[in-house]
């Protein structure tokens, strides 16, 4: 579950609606005179917390349960890492851009056939009419590029009024440069013990085998550093 950095916590739909409202704000005039919430998030977590899952989560809630209302977006994801490789072959498009995310996904779409070209030209119109939520997924991947890519994030992409949802892990992130007034900073919460019993009682069937697990799960060795159960984490509770 993510937690915002006033200790309040939320989930994904409520990231997402946070999101879809801002935009709405945008369009309206009316972030211009609130002038405090950021229309940007930038999501941590440790390796494996579930962030990719929220993203794309993410991806679906604003294809679905905002689909057809007048502040709809349209998700467009940019892989970090994948954006570093495309930076590396073709510099040529980056530095012709609009913004990165442009190049991006000129490069991802660009295969030479009509339907690409059609499909990167509807994602643009999208890009210029700022109706896409834009979801960086692994930040911590950028490599060389990575300084790069948050300057572009951080002084392109969000002060033209895009919608963004970063995610990364913390290790290397420097979040001074994601200044709050641009940035609503959330984490990744350990799953409570209530909510790894849910995850059991999914994944097992019934309540019983469930219990009969979680004594088990109660014996697994805190992880040193949170001081958490390491079953806290969704990855190692599944395994």
């Amino acid at each position: 579950m993510p937690v915002t950095e006033n200790g309040r916590g939320t989930d994904v739909h409520g990231l997402t609606e946070y999101l879809v409202s801002r935009r709405a704000a945008l369009v309206s005039g009316v972030a211009s005179t609130e002038g405090t919430l950021p229309h940007a998030i930038m999501l941590t977590g440790p390796p494996a917390c579930g962030k990719t899952t929220l993203a794309r989560q993410t991806t679906t809630l604003v294809l679905t349960k905002f689909d057809g209302e007048a502040s709809a977006l349209f998700p467009v994801v940019v892989r970090v890492q994948l954006l570093q490789n495309y930076l590396d072959k073709h510099p040529e498009r980056f530095g012709q851009a609009w913004n990165w995310v442009e190049a991006y996904l000129l490069c991802e779409l660009d295969t030479g056939t009509p339907e690409g070209l059609t499909e990167f030209r509807m994602l643009r119109q999208v890009l210029m009419q700022r109706r896409a939520v834009i979801l960086f997924v692994g930040l911590d991947e950028g490599g060389e590029g990575r300084q790069s890519i948050e300057r572009q994030i951080v002084e392109v992409v969000v002060p033209q009024g895009h919608v963004v949802l970063v995610t990364s892990r913390p290790a290397g992130l420097d979040r001074t440069k994601f200044p709050s007034e641009l940035f609503m900073h959330t984490h990744m919460a350990p799953l409570s013990a209530e909510q790894q019993k849910e995850a059991l009682v999914q994944r097992l069937g019934t309540a019983d085998r469930a219990e009969e697990l979680l004594d088990y799960v109660e014996s697994v060795p805190k992880d040193t550093e949170t001081g958490e159960q390491v079953t806290a984490n969704p990855l190692m509770l599944s395994m």
